[in-house]
């Protein structure tokens, strides 16, 4: 699980988009769970993906703020 700290603010709209390393659109995280912003590694279809570099973009009200690589490793 990756956490994505200090997205607390209600009253922005949020995003988190993540992409593969070919840039395609991996998973979509639109609103926070119980313990926050998480990504348990999974795509839209809640399907495991495969170990590898992903890239993360942090948009708030249409603009990116933030972005950055992860790595899933198992």
């Amino acid at each position: 699980v990756f956490r994505f700290p200090n997205m607390r603010s209600g009253k922005l709209t949020k995003k988190i988009y993540i992409y593969d390393r070919y840039e395609h659109l991996v998973r979509t995280i639109e609103a926070p769970g119980d313990e926050g912003w998480n990504w348990d590694g999974k795509d839209e279809n809640n399907v495991v993906v495969p170990q590898g570099v992903y890239i993360y973009v942090i948009v708030v009200d249409d603009k990116a703020v933030c972005n950055g690589t992860i790595t899933v490793a198992r």
